[in-house]
């Protein structure tokens, strides 16, 4: 910024230089030159608008669905579509959500008529969520860099971030324990055997043999363990409110690493905890063992507040506590917005 608003004082001291040199001495060169400089932030705007009309940026990286922190493979191709030589042209990207291995975007770029420029380097997503990642803004400029001119990349690179497990919700799961064992909280993070329902799915080394479905095993030789019923009377559900619909990345990213928290606990121990979420309508998922957070992790937790517009989060705020509400048990929600875990009812 500074470099350029000293390089407009500059031209407007030469402009000024070439007027005294027209009224003083006069003849064609002084002519000539005064309306050169007169006329060149025009030639400067078409040399951008044209740079604007003929230049395509495409992003590309190893897949969509992406992991925080975990570097991945990123091309960017830059691209004149047209047939004459562009120059001025300058990347960026939010430093808050994106960092690359190799910073390619303090390079300004120059085009030969249909030329084509390719970087490779990693990207690394710095945050859990549903957002734009890699090259966000373009910057053009002309030659001297006079004028300038910044618009959104048209072709965004949408990428969808699981958030790092982690222990962030362990002190509250302790905390829960705690009043359990007092006797101030009136359920148990337990499963019962005789709450098995008829839902089942594979077995894995570790389960106990009492949940195993030994008719389904008669039946087709194949071993399988019956889930517990959802509408267990002492299961914990928790509502997932995205108040804040991810206008604040870092507010959802911090809601995405503490729930994924929440649910590796409870697979780890093998307890079932039950999640309330919002997805183009209310929706619901089971986390009871490795598989099923696995499930959540990769297919559910990227989908949590999707399709949900801003003059609706009251609306379905209210609808996932009745719907967390309507079965047997105990009931929490994580509010976005507050970044806290609180009791209902």
């Amino acid at each position: 910024m500074r470099s350029r608003t000293v390089k407009r004082i500059i031209y407007l001291a030469v402009l000024i230089a070439s007027g005294v040199l027209v009224s003083n001495i006069g003849g064609a060169f002084s002519y000539a030159f005064f309306f050169a400089v007169l006329l060149y932030p025009v030639a400067a705007v078409l040399q951008i608008i044209y740079t604007r009309i003929a230049l395509r940026v495409y992003q590309e990286v190893d897949g969509r669905l992406l992991y925080k922190a975990a570097p991945v493979t990123y091309q960017i191709m830059i691209e004149n579509n047209w047939f004459i030589p562009i120059s001025g042209v300058k990347l960026s990207y939010d430093k808050e959500v994106s960092g690359f291995e190799d910073d390619y975007t303090y390079r300004e770029f120059s085009l030969a008529p249909r030329g084509l420029e390719s970087v490779s380097t990693r990207l690394t997503c710095r945050m859990a969520g549903n957002f734009e990642a890699g090259i966000t803004r373009i910057h053009l400029q002309d030659c001297f860099g006079i004028i300038t001119f910044d618009y959104d990349i048209p072709t965004p690179l949408r990428v969808s971030v699981l958030p790092v497990i982690t222990d962030i919700a362990v002190n509250d799961i302790s905390r829960l324990n705690t009043l359990q064992q007092s006797g101030k909280a009136r359920f148990r993070m337990e499963r019962e055997e005789e709450s098995l329902g008829d839902e089942t799915r594979r077995y894995i080394e570790g389960d106990r043999l009492s949940t195993v479905h030994w008719k389904n095993y008669a039946r087709s030789g194949e071993l399988r363990i019956r889930l517990p019923e959802k509408q267990n009377s002492e299961m914990m559900s928790i509502a997932c409110i995205t108040d804040d619909t991810s206008k604040d990345i870092k507010i959802r990213d911090f809601m995405l690493e503490y729930i994924v928290s929440i649910a590796n606990w409870f697979a780890e121990q093998k307890k079932p905890v039950r999640f309330v979420y919002y997805n183009a309508g209310p929706r619901e998922c089971l986390v009871d063992d490795y598989e099923s957070f696995k499930e959540f992790y990769l297919s559910v937790l990227p989908e949590i507040g999707r399709g949900m517009k801003d003059e609706e989060a009251a609306e379905v705020k209210d609808e996932l506590l009745m719907e967390t509400m309507k079965s047997h048990g105990v009931y929490f929600a994580f509010s976005e917005a507050a970044g806290e875990l609180a009791r209902l009812g």
